[in-house]
């Protein structure tokens, strides 16, 4: 009589685990579960984007345009800035939680820092010692393709994903200017993230 409860009890905690298990692989696809969902927030993806005034003068600042491949964001915003003959581009997305936002980090470290024809290795520059104080994850080098100089960051911040590059030539972006876009990302990153914080 024993024995037949036992089997009833360790058939009941199988059907649990199979159902338990089961809806969690519902809400990984989904890439989050319940308790990671990220707050509303009070402003849209475009107000985080940089303009033309942080960058050397003379510089104008494309439309802000979406992106149609955002790899599941929820926003997206990007836009590029032009002085003379170069050019940078900056681009935020939100994800529907940290860890979609901490998975598509890792998806662009692959894509943006890939050595392919013609490109130098990807270096942290010795000019440039800014570090983001804020962001969860952060990464910045810089590298040539058949003697272009371009640097990458990508920077993740909380849901939000965020990248910029920008082509590096005494005539459009040195790296003191460089270190300035970066400071400027990271203020306005804070302030709006702040401001839905409080």
């Amino acid at each position: 009589m024993m024995n037949k409860y036992a089997r009833l009890i360790r058939l009941f905690v199988l059907v649990g685990l199979c159902l338990v298990c089961a809806g969690g692989m519902q809400l990984c696809s989904y890439g989050y579960l319940p308790w990671e969902r990220v707050p509303d927030r009070s402003f849209p993806v475009e107000v985080l984007l940089i303009d033309e005034s942080v960058f050397p003068p003379g510089a104008t600042a494309g439309p802000v345009m979406p992106n149609p491949d955002s790899h599941g964001a929820v926003e997206h915003a990007g836009r590029s800035i032009y002085v003379g003959t170069g050019g940078a581009n900056y681009e935020a997305y939100r994800y529907e939680s940290l860890r979609q936002a901490a998975r598509e980090y890792r998806r662009q470290m692959r894509v943006w820092f890939s050595e392919g024809e013609g490109w130098t290795p990807w270096l942290v520059p010795s000019e440039v010692s800014y570090q983001s104080p804020i962001a969860d994850q952060y990464y910045l080098a810089c590298g040539s393709h058949y003697s272009v100089s371009m640097c990458n960051m990508i920077g993740q911040y909380e849901e939000y994903f965020v990248r910029f590059n920008s082509h590096i030539s005494p005539d459009f972006m040195t790296y003191a200017d460089l270190e300035r876009v970066l400071k400027a990302i990271d203020e306005r990153m804070a302030l709006y993230l702040a401001e839905d914080s409080e």
